[in-house]
C-alpha cells in the first residue's frame, strides 16, 4: 500500500541507533545502507546494532559505496558535519533529513557553505531537511504557535532543561560537554558551538514572528556537584562540574 522509501542511517550514535530501528521498525521505510564512524561497528549488521533482528544490511565506513548505493533518502546523524559528505550525497540525488543544527536557517548559514549545498541540490534534484528537538521543538514547534496567542511582543525567555542522568554517551558529556572534571572558567568554544545551533533555530522564531536580530550573545555557567554522582556515562565526582547552564540572546 504506497511506495516504500529506500533509506540509508548515517550514524549509530544516541540519536542515530534510535532512527535505525525506527527505520527497521517502519512499514514504509527499507533500510538500504548504514554508516558507521567506528571500526569496531563496521562489519557488523544493522539489526544487531539496533538491537532488532538481523536485517541483512552490513555497516560500512565507506563512503564511496553509499554515496553510489540507490536510495531515496539518508537520514545524517553523524557528530560534526561534513560539508563534502554531504555535498557528494545531495549531488547524488538522495535527499537528506538531519539532526544537524547547521542548516536550521539557511539566511544565516555561511554564503560559501550555503552555496555549496544548494548548488549540489540543485546537481541531484535533492533537498535537505533539517530538524530536531533540541534545539527545534522548545524552540520552534511548541513556541510559534504560543506566539499567536500574544497581541504584543516585549520579551520572550525559554528555558529547556536535559537531564544527562540516562543518556549513556562517556565520550559526550565527559570528553566533550565537560562535566565529570575541575571547575574552571567556562570553554567559550562550547559556548559558541551551542549558539552556533541554538541561535539559527531561534532565528527562525524571529523571524516567524517579524522580528529583526540586531545581535547574538551567549555565556556559560557551571556548578559543581555536592556528592559522588553515578550516571549511566560514569561517575562524576563531588567537586567536580555537575550541571552547566548555557544562554543564548537574540537582541
Amino acid at each position: 500500500m504506497g511506495k516504500h522509501y529506500r533509506v540509508i542511517q548515517w550514524a549509530t550514535g544516541n540519536i542515530g541507533g534510535r532512527a535505525l530501528r525506527a527505520v527497521i521498525e517502519h512499514s514504509g521505510l527499507d533500510l538500504a545502507g548504514l554508516w558507521v564512524s567506528s571500526a569496531a561497528k563496521a562489519g557488523q549488521d544493522a539489526g544487531t546494532l539496533a538491537g532488532a533482528a538481523p536485517q541483512g544490511i552490513t555497516a560500512t565506513s565507506d563512503v564511496d559505496a553509499l554515496v553510489a548505493m540507490p536510495a531515496d533518502c539518508v537520514l545524517y546523524m553523524r557528530q560534526g558535519t561534513d560539508i563534502d559528505e554531504l555535498c557528494r550525497l545531495l549531488a547524488s540525488g538522495k535527499n537528506v533529513v538531519t539532526t544537524r543544527g547547521d542548516f536550521h536557517h539557511p539566511a544565516s548559514m555561511d554564503p560559501d557553505v550555503r552555496a555549496r549545498i544548494e548548488a549540489a541540490c540543485q546537481a541531484g534534484n535533492s533537498s535537505i531537511y533539517s530538524t530536531g528537538s533540541s534545539p527545534g521543538f522548545v524552540t520552534e514547534a511548541l513556541t510559534i504557535p504560543l506566539l499567536s496567542l500574544s497581541r504584543r511582543h516585549d520579551c520572550l525567555t525559554i528555558d529547556e532543561f536535559a537531564d544527562m542522568e540516562s543518556r549513556d554517551s562517556p565520550d559526550l558529556l565527559f570528553n566533550i560537554m565537560g562535566y565529570g572534571v575541575a571547575p574552571t572558567v567556562f570553554d567559550q568554544r562550547k559556548v559558541d558551538y551551542v549558539k552556533h545551533d541554538f541561535a539559527g533555530s531561534l532565528a527562525q522564531l524571529a523571524d516567524a514572528a517579524g522580528i529583526a536580530i540586531d545581535r547574538w550573545e551567549a555565556f556559560g555557567e557551571m556548578a559543581a556537584a555536592t556528592r559522588d554522582v553515578t550516571i549511566a556515562a560514569g561517575t562524576i565526582a563531588a567537586g567536580t562540574v555537575g550541571a552547566q547552564r548555557i544562554t543564548i540572546s537574540g537582541m
